[in-house]
């Protein structure tokens, strides 16, 4: 998850500085989208191993809700993000949202600390079977 974080990242950040610097259309196309494409395959691949190692029997389900949220985030990206850009500016958009993927990305350190003892819990508590 850190070269998600470090890639993805730094993907939206450039991409969002190069279009206020009004850079020729290859800094943020290839550079930034790049980046953030690369990202992205990054870290689905650790997500996917993840729920597949620890949630073998769930992981159906697990995914379900993976392209839920995949679409919903689609869906608000589609209404609502032309406005919001009018709105602030491409620059303040991409910002927030590579800060959106840093404090999403840090959440990971504590499940990383934390993991095995939280699946031991939710396992324990029948939470997975109530799903």
């Amino acid at each position: 998850m850190i070269s998600y974080l470090l890639f993805t990242a730094t993907g939206f950040f450039a991409w969002g500085q190069s279009a206020k610097a009004l850079s020729p259309w290859p800094v943020p196309v290839v550079v930034g989208l790049g980046l953030i494409n690369f990202g992205i395959q990054l870290g689905t691949t650790g997500v996917v191993s993840y729920v597949v190692d620890c949630h073998r029997d769930k992981s159906g389900e697990a995914f379900a809700a993976m392209n839920f949220v995949k679409n919903m985030f689609a869906f608000g990206l589609v209404n609502y993000i032309n406005d919001w850009i009018a709105t602030q500016g491409t620059r303040n958009v991409f910002f927030v949202i590579g800060g959106l993927t840093v404090a999403a990305s840090l959440t990971t350190i504590p499940m990383y600390i934390w993991g095995k003892r939280a699946r031991s819990w939710v396992y324990r508590k029948g939470i997975a079977g109530k799903a």
